[in-house]
């Protein structure tokens, strides 16, 4: 039993020191130590916020360059759509100009051909 006494003395002694802070070098050595790292902890939140900003700036950035890409490839899409209806065109005036052609050729032989028989003495 004076065993079990003693060891309920030194626990009560225990709880009541804890429950009584006491200053000590060690203390004011954590105390120091703990208010430096709240600022580098202060310090660290301020630098992710900025770079969160700086992340939400470059995103916003990046939608935007985006943005312009895909009117860009609307555009080159409209342009390729407007250079077929030219090729088309092109390609048909180039036919109708070989008809054209043909027929003048067939035409000013037979022209020739009418000349010829009308200085042809009979």
């Amino acid at each position: 039993m004076n065993g079990s006494k003693r060891m309920f003395t030194l626990v009560t002694e225990y709880i009541e020191s804890l429950r009584k802070p006491q200053a000590s070098p060690s203390d004011e050595a954590y105390e120091r130590e703990h208010t430096g790292y709240e600022r580098r902890m202060e310090r660290a939140d301020s630098e992710i916020a900025h770079l969160i900003e700086q992340v939400e700036e470059k995103a916003a950035e990046i939608q935007h360059v985006r943005d312009q890409l895909t009117e860009k490839d609307r555009q080159l899409a409209n342009r390729d759509d407007q250079l077929e209806s030219i090729l088309r065109s092109l390609d048909q005036a180039q036919q109708l100009l070989a008809v054209q052609t043909k027929t003048s050729v067939s035409l000013t032989g037979r022209l020739q051909m009418i000349e010829d028989l009308r200085h042809r003495p009979w």
